[in-house]
C-alpha cells in the first residue's frame, strides 16, 4: 500500500432518514473493524432530516476509529452521490458498498482480504444472501461502469468489491 492508502478496505455505507436501523448497522460494521484494522469504516449521510446523524456523531466520541461525512445538498441527493463522496474520502486501495440494512458475515472475511492483496482484481463479487427480491446482477465492466455513477441509477451493487484505481 502507498502511504495515501492506510486501509486494505473501505466500507461505504449511505444513509438517509435511518434511525431505526443504525445502531444495529453500526454494531455489526464496528465488529468488523474491531478483529480487522485493515478495514475503514466509512458512513456518509445524505441528507437525512431526522437524527441519524447525530446517533453516528456521538458514537464517534466513543469509536473515534470510524468516518462520518454529510452529502452536500447542492451536488443532489441519491445512493450514488453519497458512495462517490465515500469514494472520494476513503483511504484504501478497495471499496466496498453496503446499504445501512445490510450486514456481513465476517467468517471469511480474512480470506477475502488475502485474495485482494494477492491478486489486486478490479472488481470481486462476494456471495449474497437475501429475504428480498434483489434486483439483478449486472456485470460490470469499464463499458458499462459509468451507468452505476449516474444519481438516480438503482443498479444493483452491494456485496462486489471494487477496485478504488479502476472505479476512478
Amino acid at each position: 500500500l502507498n502511504a495515501a492508502m492506510k486501509y486494505n478496505l473501505s466500507i461505504i455505507i449511505p444513509f438517509f432518514n435511518s434511525r431505526k436501523l443504525i445502531e444495529k448497522s453500526f454494531k455489526k460494521i464496528y465488529n468488523i473493524k474491531k478483529k480487522f484494522n485493515g478495514v475503514e469504516i466509512i458512513y456518509i449521510d445524505n441528507n437525512s432530516t431526522d437524527k441519524t446523524y447525530k446517533i453516528l456523531k456521538k458514537k464517534q466520541l466513543i469509536f473515534k476509529n470510524f468516518s462520518l461525512f454529510k452529502t452536500d445538498k447542492k451536488k443532489g441527493q441519491g445512493p450514488g452521490v453519497a458512495r462517490n463522496l465515500g469514494v472520494i474520502k476513503s483511504k484504501s486501495e478497495y471499496i466496498l458498498y453496503l446499504d445501512v440494512d445490510d450486514f456481513l458475515k465476517i467468517k471469511n472475511f480474512k480470506k477475502v482480504i488475502n485474495f485482494l492483496k494477492i491478486y489486486k482484481p478490479n472488481i470481486t463479487y462476494l456471495e449474497k444472501k437475501s429475504d428480498q427480491i434483489l434486483a439483478p446482477y449486472i456485470m460490470y465492466n469499464k463499458y458499462n461502469l459509468k451507468k452505476y455513477f449516474k444519481n438516480t441509477n438503482n443498479m444493483e451493487i452491494i456485496g462486489i468489491i471494487l477496485n478504488k484505481n479502476f472505479l476512478i
